[in-house]
């Protein structure tokens, strides 16, 4: 799943390298703001088939941070 949630993510904030996109945080995206955020949980709700909280949509923040809210809802990840 990490190559799924991998490729969402660059097509919402339309970034073409995975290093880059790995540390993305809303502070240093250019794309990311209040639209291309709601898309990202929008476009993650479909794909893993999850619904996401308001809390959780607050802390959706970084790359990292939406993958570990997926391992949260029981969305399994390569080690």
């Amino acid at each position: 799943m990490d190559h799924a949630y991998l490729e969402e993510f660059m097509n919402v904030f339309e970034i073409t390298d995975e290093m880059i996109a790995k540390t993305a945080t809303a502070e240093n995206t250019k794309n990311w703001d209040s639209y291309n955020h709601l898309e990202l949980v929008a476009v993650l709700e479909k794909r893993f088939c999850v619904r996401f909280t308001g809390e959780e949509i607050t802390k959706l923040k970084s790359y990292e941070s939406g993958r570990n809210i997926l391992k949260e809802k029981g969305v399994q990840f390569q080690a």
